[in-house]
C-alpha cells in the first residue's frame, strides 16, 4: 500500500487524502474494501495518532531517527549494532 500511495500521489497526482481515492487503492490491491472504509470513517486511527503524538511530546524527542521502546525509553541518534545490542539487552534485564 505504502508504494502504491507514493506513485498515486508523486507520479499520478491524485489526493490521498481523499477516502474515495484511497478506497480505489485499496479495491486495486485486493485489500479488504469494508475494513479500510470502517478505518478510514472512523476517529480510532486519529485517536491512536494525537496519543502517539503526545508521548512523542513527551518524550522531548530533539533528533532522528528516534526509537521509542515500551512506550517509555527514547533512543534517538544513528548508533552502532553494538550499541543497541547493549541498550536492548539491558533494557531487558530491566523488565524482568
Amino acid at each position: 500500500m505504502n508504494e502504491r500511495l507514493i506513485t498515486a500521489y508523486f507520479e499520478q497526482g491524485l489526493n490521498i487524502g481523499n477516502t474515495q481515492v484511497l478506497l480505489k487503492l485499496v479495491n486495486e490491491l485486493g485489500l479488504d474494501p469494508v475494513a479500510a472504509e470502517a478505518a478510514l470513517t472512523s476517529n480510532t486511527l486519529e485517536q491512536q495518532f494525537k496519543a502517539k503524538q503526545k508521548r512523542v511530546q513527551q518524550l522531548t524527542l530533539s533528533s532522528v531517527p528516534a526509537f521509542v521502546l515500551n512506550h517509555n525509553m527514547l533512543v534517538t541518534g544513528s548508533n552502532s549494532v553494538e550499541y543497541f545490542e547493549q541498550i536492548l539487552t539491558s533494557f531487558s534485564q530491566q523488565s524482568a
